[in-house]
């Protein structure tokens, strides 16, 4: 593992877990493509999300939610 990798646990005995092809994902509703196991209990869950990079959030005076984007359609305030 480096240094810019985050250290996965299990969420139930806090041993350390890896992650695994999830064999579901594209099939249903399943969009994650891995899961986390753990090496201890083998409890499997999915991996946490990965933080947003402040460059990529979307900026503080863009239009948010259906309302204000018909408005900004629409050209009123």
């Amino acid at each position: 593992m480096d240094e810019t990798e985050t250290r996965l646990t299990c969420r139930i005995c806090r041993a350390d877990a890896r992650l695994a092809p999830n064999p579901y994902f594209g099939t249903g509703l399943s969009v994650h493509s891995h899961i986390q196991v753990c090496t201890r209990c083998g409890a499997i869950s999915f991996p946490p999300a990965p933080e947003r990079d402040a460059a990529a959030a979307p900026s503080s005076d863009a239009a948010r939610g259906w309302g204000a984007r018909v408005r900004s359609w629409l050209g009123a305030s």
